[in-house]
């Protein structure tokens, strides 16, 4: 049960909750969680799902923070929470010798405003315009 807004009555939090909100509170029980059980590890999978812009921001801020308690791994679409991490690798799949295979790779700050563009734009190909606010997030 759960009010999201002041003044509300306690509901049913499937009820109640957007996929935004149902993201915020998810962060918030694993905050919560890792203090009260002295977890050393906390793994947000697409957990800023149904936000962005400001709120996507604000999350990534307190995943930061989170990291300087304890190991914290992020799985995120969302540019405003990436340009926060400070190890940043790409999750591929590709075809060898007709069968499908992921990979992991770590980007090097230039690979990784590049693919920060990409996320931006929408484009394999991003224009300067979303190199240079790509640069701007990761330099914030």
């Amino acid at each position: 049960m759960i009010s999201t807004n002041v003044g509300e009555n306690l509901k049913p939090l499937s009820v109640v909750a957007s996929g935004g909100e149902a993201s915020r509170i998810t962060l918030a029980l694993n905050v919560v969680f890792n203090e009260i059980y002295d977890i050393d590890l906390a793994i947000f999978d697409e957990v800023d799902s149904g936000v962005s812009g400001k709120v996507a921001r604000s999350m990534g801020k307190k995943m930061k923070e989170l990291s300087n308690n304890y190991q914290t791994i992020t799985i995120s679409h969302l540019p405003q929470v990436l340009s926060f991490s400070k190890n940043f690798y790409y999750i591929g799949k590709e075809v060898v010798n007709g069968k499908t295979r992921s990979y992991v790779k770590t980007l090097s700050e230039n690979e990784r405003v590049i693919e920060i563009a990409k996320i931006l734009s929408g484009s394999d190909n991003p224009s300067n315009s979303f190199m240079d606010n790509a640069r701007e997030l990761l330099e914030e």
